[in-house]
């Protein structure tokens, strides 16, 4: 005689298999739909690591970065055997504090321009160094695909120098800044997004 209840378990196990598979294709499309992946972005035909060592400071920035919320940022660039040192501050004027975070980077051998940056975590940050002089600005951009859904993505204005909003060297950067934003991340609304930080 046949084992009924074995092939009743066996068959309330294929429909909730059935079902579980059913809801998670279905967040799976519906994910993909409202955010999709990455969008592609412009790369450099030729990035110069070694040139864009030193020190960067943040001019502006996205308003939705969470882990940068202080003032005067910074991002210095060295040497660190095979690796790329990361040594980047802030400034909380509220508290008269200055928080740094040590890291490394490694650039990818695929893309100009793209770098994983390593803090604390065994994986490496998505770091796009989309448009460069190397001696006054820079733009940069992030952005993280995991299959087809994009987690946040951020965007740095960055100088060799220190800059006030409204100085003639600060609107001779923008001007030269602007046209490179709509070209490089054409799908990025820089005015809405970016706040000043320098």
């Amino acid at each position: 005689m046949p084992n009924l209840s074995k092939n009743k378990n066996a068959k309330c196990a294929f429909i909730a298999m059935s079902i579980f598979t059913g809801t998670m294709l279905t967040a799976y499309i519906v994910l993909a739909l409202i955010y999709g992946p990455c969008p592609n972005s412009e790369y450099m035909d030729k990035f110069e690591v070694e040139r864009y060592k030193g020190v960067w400071y943040e001019l502006q920035r996205d308003k939705d970065i969470a882990f940068e919320t202080g003032t005067c940022v910074t991002a210095k660039y060295g040497t660190d055997g095979d690796y790329v040192s990361v040594d980047n501050t802030q400034y909380f004027p509220e508290t008269d504090t200055f928080d740094k975070l040590n890291g490394y980077a490694a650039a990818s051998a695929w893309f100009m321009g793209r770098i994983n940056v390593y803090f604390f975590v065994a994986f490496g940050a998505d770091y796009r160094v989309l448009a460069t002089d190397y001696d006054n600005c820079a733009i940069v951009y992030s952005c993280t695909s995991v299959g087809p859904f994009s987690y946040p993505e951020f965007s740095w204005f960055l100088g060799r120098k220190p800059l006030v909003e409204g100085s003639a060297d600060w609107n001779n950067l923008v001007d030269i800044v602007e046209p490179e934003y709509k070209r490089v991340l054409p799908f990025y609304d820089k005015k809405e997004r970016m706040k000043t930080t320098g």
